[in-house]
């Protein structure tokens, strides 16, 4: 990649950090604020709180995610491997990299990945 791309993307991946840490400061608080205060008074009110809980505990868990891959992508590019897939060490193709600017697996790879975890989900069923 040249580096005028590599620039714009480093600011597109250190624009989504500073968005995803807001957001997840936001949906921690929340579900702080969930766990803290709701005290259920009936029974259809604690479904509707654990629901809630719920809710904010797989945002939380997603921004976390999502935060965790820009921060890698961002290490990447410090330490110059920056569209070098992290298993098989191939490059990224650059399409993908557009679309996808913190992607750190190659498309091979990444199928192979989320296979693997349906594999696991389904051998626990």
């Amino acid at each position: 990649m040249t580096i005028p791309k590599l620039g714009k993307i480093r600011g597109y991946l250190e624009g989504e950090r500073v968005r995803l840490s807001q957001e997840l400061k936001v949906a921690e608080e929340q579900r702080n604020t969930i766990e803290r205060y709701y005290l259920p008074r009936e029974k259809t009110e604690a479904a509707t709180q654990i629901l809630e809980r719920n809710q904010q505990f797989v945002l939380t868990e997603r921004l976390a995610g999502q935060l965790a891959e820009i921060e890698r992508a961002l290490e990447k590019l410090d330490n110059g491997t920056y569209g070098l897939c992290d298993f098989c060490g191939h490059p990224i193709p650059p399409d993908r990299l557009e679309i996808m600017p913190q992607a750190t697996l190659c498309v091979i790879c990444k199928a192979t990945r989320e296979k693997g975890k349906q594999l696991d989900i389904n051998v626990h069923k």
